[in-house]
């Protein structure tokens, strides 16, 4: 083992307002400018008003909301491992996720019911795809894994950590929130969950990403990290990213290449001050992403 347990605590890093890379950025941005000015600066919008914009930031979706709920619910579930090795009651855990699901339509605003797309959320439906999730993981290869580990491996994840997960990618801020990090024998093992549809090509940069996290935080070099993608549908399945240094250092390049397009759209770097929102171009009319957007109203689509 070339980690040392435990880990040592998470670095925090002093607040600079300049822009941090992350995965989900970056697709915003590449998407539609409009679309990452709402975003990522809407207390900057006069015509709006930052409170508007911010509600619609905030709606939530059927597929939103299911994998919202799988990433809290294993959470819980890890964590609670931590205290207790006792087998897992089936029904009372079918009982917490029925009650969570139902608490969590009640209090969220969803964009189907604001854009009047359905008449009602889908409750039903989203607690049977909940359910069969949570409990593909319970009967999966990665709950195994966590009962042969010793306590103070388990005591050692890392999941969901406090925060954005920032972190530093070849010298610039970066956010790279990691799911779940377990040791595991040799290695440290990486694991993302993903809720919707099975590409793992699409999500190799946030690895990487979560990979570099690893070792710019926890003291773990890379060739010591197993990083897996883990769908839960239609079956549990984990897609391991093969790590090799020469895609490291690409990766790298592509965070600052990303980063500088990102900055041409400030006006001041370090204080990460946009551009007139005209700067930020909306997609053409009848672009069938516009159909999908939270903001389509402010653009009138």
């Amino acid at each position: 083992m070339a980690f040392s347990l435990p880990f040592p605590p998470l670095k925090r890093y002093r607040f600079a307002p300049i822009l941090g890379w992350s995965a989900s950025r970056y697709d915003v941005f590449s998407t539609c400018k409009r679309k990452y000015y709402y975003a990522y600066y809407s207390k900057y919008d006069t015509e709006f008003g930052d409170a508007r914009i911010k509600f619609l930031k905030g709606l939530t979706t059927e597929a939103l909301a299911v994998g919202i709920l799988v990433h809290d619910l294993i959470a819980e579930m890890v964590l609670r491992l931590q205290k207790s090795r006792k087998p897992v009651d089936r029904e009372r855990l079918k009982a917490h996720v029925l009650s969570r699901v139902e608490h969590y339509v009640q209090t969220q605003r969803f964009f189907e019911l604001h854009y009047k797309t359905l008449e009602e959320v889908p409750q039903a439906a989203i607690q049977q795809a909940v359910l069969d999730m949570v409990f593909r993981f319970l009967d999966s290869l990665a709950w195994q894994r966590l009962h042969d580990l010793t306590p103070t491996e388990l005591a050692s994840a890392v999941i969901e950590p406090e925060g954005f997960g920032e972190t530093r990618v070849g010298g610039l801020k970066a956010y790279c929130k990691v799911d779940f990090l377990i040791p595991n024998g040799e290695k440290v093992l990486i694991l993302d969950w993903k809720t919707g549809k099975k590409d793992p090509e699409k999500f190799r940069k946030q690895l990487l990403g979560y990979a570099l996290f690893a070792t710019e935080n926890l003291g773990v070099s890379t060739s010591d990290i197993e990083a897996k993608v883990v769908f839960f549908k239609p079956e549990y399945e984990e897609v391991a990213l093969d790590l090799r240094a020469e895609e490291i250092a690409n990766f790298i390049q592509v965070v600052g290449r990303e980063t500088q397009e990102m900055y041409a759209y400030t006006l001041d770097i370090e204080n990460n001050l946009p551009r007139d929102k005209e700067q930020f171009e909306m997609l053409r009319e009848g672009h069938g992403l516009c159909a999908y957007c939270e903001y389509k109203e402010l653009c009138g689509r």
